[in-house]
């Protein structure tokens, strides 16, 4: 690590110490965020620019994979992260295939709070025991009168998630955080195309490679979302098949 780059860690760390990074969906200093997408097929890598209220797509682009093996992924992460000039953090998203969603409502109110048992009342609905899981979770909404909390839990398998961090650890890149599309797309919503005391119903359709998210906002807030186990690679599949030609073609 060279000297600049210490000098440049330090002034990032006393800023975040003097005054907070952001307040709400305002971002103080400016900050490029480079998110990957991984599956067994494909990467795409994203840089995304905060600025103030702004948030924009500098710079995006995919790269097929030769097979999935842990060698290709690692290839594929350095190439594309080299390409994508400076940014300031990396996240990735885990594969909404390998994820359960369920929503609950919690008769508490405050993420700390949530936090500490929210694992025990999604585990009932898990393919898996709760010891085993990463658990996140949003708040959609929060009724004072009645101290309940209505949120959405998205678990993955520590395995899953190990794994996923493994790419980065052996490509030498330093994850900031794991996050999930649909969670993702929701945070990017509030902050950007959502407009106070806007009382419009929404349906968002993010169709992915492996799986498409269906998200329905109702006056900002997130009332309904679905996975669906069918996306772009399974088109990709299908035309392959019919036309006679290899899927990479």
């Amino acid at each position: 690590m060279t000297a600049l780059t210490l000098v440049k860690k330090g002034i990032r760390m006393l800023k975040n110490i003097l005054m907070p990074e952001r307040v709400g969906s305002y971002y103080f200093f400016d900050k490029r965020v480079l998110s990957f997408e991984i599956n067994h097929a494909h990467i795409q890598a994203t840089l995304i620019f905060y600025k103030g209220k702004s948030i924009s797509i500098e710079k995006s682009e995919g790269l097929p994979l030769a097979d999935s093996s842990l060698q290709s992924i690692e290839s594929g992460i350095k190439k594309l992260a080299s390409s994508m000039g400076k940014y300031d953090e990396v996240i990735t998203s885990a594969s909404a295939s390998q994820v359960v969603f369920k929503e609950l409502e919690i008769p508490f109110i405050g993420q700390e709070k949530i936090g500490m048992i929210v694992g025990f009342e999604v585990e009932p609905f898990l393919p898996f025991s709760y010891q085993e899981a990463v658990i996140y979770f949003i708040v959609l909404h929060e009724d004072l009168k009645s101290n309940t909390s209505k949120i959405l839990v998205a678990a993955a398998k520590k395995t899953d998630v190990d794994n996923l961090v493994s790419y980065f650890d052996k490509a030498k890149i330093k994850i900031d955080q794991i996050t999930v599309d649909l969670f993702a797309f929701y945070k990017v919503y509030q902050a950007a195309l959502h407009k106070p005391g806007r009382k419009v119903a929404e349906l968002f359709i993010d169709i992915g490679i492996d799986t498409s998210c269906l998200m329905y906002i109702n006056k900002g807030v997130l009332e309904g979302s679905r996975v669906i186990p069918l996306g772009l690679s399974s088109v990709a599949q299908k035309i392959s098949n019919s036309l006679g030609v290899g899927y990479q073609e």
